[in-house]
């Protein structure tokens, strides 16, 4: 009783698609802000962007299946996978395109992916210390068994969404591979000092001519300590294609 009636006061936040998914959505602008968080990421990492951006800004944060207050599934984990529920929520919220993208880490690849899957619908992407799908190519087999086996490590006690999200990471690349945004969608690349991932964020660089690739000094948690900095950069990329 009580949820139905929280939900009756703030209708815009809460879950969808038979109560699976939990999203927010803030603000309200001509273009759709879509927020990608990163492996396991929630859709709380966000929230310093929304006061400054939800007066010009429509915003749609949320939880993908299985991570944080969204429920599991049995769907695999795949990229496609991923970018057919966004767009399943997204229409349960009625949120149509224009969007902006903005992904982080491994949320990177549902970004790229939904971009050239609906470029048409895609009027900016914006990539922060986006996941490096070409490093791991270059792993030696040793190097790939010694990822892998931190990965597991790190992971063995987290929920079985994160789990799932971190096993199907490596393979999820193959969707990305060699993508990058049509020519005709600014692109803004932002890679943090932390890693040296630069070589690899210069392959998602289009020939857009607002399309830019930017280092700033942070560690691969930019989205968060250097928010001030992005903010502004989201405001000028979007105000420029209204």
């Amino acid at each position: 009783m009580f949820k139905w009636i929280f939900f009756l006061a703030f209708p815009w936040l809460g879950y969808s698609q038979a109560d699976s998914i939990y999203s927010e959505v803030t603000g309200k602008g001509e273009i759709t802000i879509i927020f990608e968080s990163g492996m396991a990421g929630t859709h709380d990492e966000w929230d310093s962007y929304i006061d400054s951006l939800k007066g010009s800004f429509t915003l749609f944060t949320y939880d993908r299946a299985g991570i944080g207050q969204s429920l599991p599934t049995d769907a695999p984990r795949s990229i496609p996978q991923m970018v057919e529920e966004l767009r399943s929520e997204l229409s349960e919220r009625g949120l149509s395109p224009p969007y902006l993208l903005v992904g982080h880490s491994m949320g990177s690849y549902v970004s790229r992916y939904f971009t050239d899957s609906y470029p048409e619908e895609v009027v900016g992407l914006v990539l922060i210390d986006p996941s490096p799908d070409r490093l791991y190519d270059e792993y030696t087999d040793e190097e790939m068994e010694d990822f892998i086996s931190f990965g597991d490590e790190a992971m063995s006690e987290s929920p079985e969404g994160d789990v799932a999200e971190w096993d199907a990471y490596l393979s999820n690349r193959a969707y990305v591979r060699g993508l990058a945004a049509p020519d005709t969608i600014p692109v803004i690349i932002l890679s943090a000092t932390q890693w040296d991932f630069w070589e690899y964020h210069e392959d998602y660089l289009n020939e857009h001519p607002e399309s830019v690739h930017l280092q700033m000094e942070a560690t691969h948690a930019i989205h968060k300590e250097r928010a001030l900095d992005i903010i502004p950069l989201l405001i000028e990329l979007g105000n420029k294609q209204l």
